[in-house]
């Protein structure tokens, strides 16, 4: 149904729309981050915040540990931090 696909389309757009924003409100702040022991991809390192989002980190913070550090960006579905 066309009504249906075009709601939905519409929810989808609201919902990537208010994620982003969310995502941006950190740019700026601190944030706790574990930095996970995955692979380096170029100078950066994957990593989780206290509260879930993706973040990168430059890849020389220790892994398997919890860092505050300063959010710089909001990207694709996550953020960029460097040591506050």
């Amino acid at each position: 149904d066309h009504v249906a696909r075009f709601r939905s389309q519409q929810l989808r757009n609201l919902i990537s729309r208010k994620n982003a924003r969310f995502r941006e409100a950190f740019v700026g702040k601190e944030l706790k981050v574990l930095v996970l022991d995955e692979e380096a991809e170029g100078n950066w390192r994957a990593g989780i915040s206290d509260n879930f989002i993706k973040v990168r980190v430059p890849e020389e913070l220790h892994t398997n540990r919890w860092h505050t550090l300063q959010v710089k960006a909001a990207e694709g579905a996550g953020l960029q931090a460097v040591s506050a």
